[in-house]
């Protein structure tokens, strides 16, 4: 995955996250076209650049702990 190709999904996989629907990690690597273990390494990436996401087990879906806005390469507050 280059660098671009990685980016969309970093933001594709952040609105689902936003709304709260991203289902279990196999549902949504499947859903993003990627591995699991791609889907991890993406979210510790994001969490690397600030994401504040967790999976939520009563949701089976990750989440934000906070609302936040991806602008680049960066997550912040609003």
């Amino acid at each position: 995955m280059n660098f671009s190709e990685k980016l969309s999904t970093i933001e594709r996989l952040h609105g689902l996250i936003r709304r709260k629907g991203t289902g279990r990690p196999k549902d949504l690597a499947r859903r993003l076209n990627i591995s699991e273990r791609c889907l991890y390494n993406l979210l510790n990436e994001m969490k690397a650049m600030g994401a504040p996401v967790y999976y939520n087990n009563s949701r089976r879906s990750y989440c934000y702990e906070y609302e936040i806005e991806f602008e680049g390469r960066l997550f912040k507050k609003p």
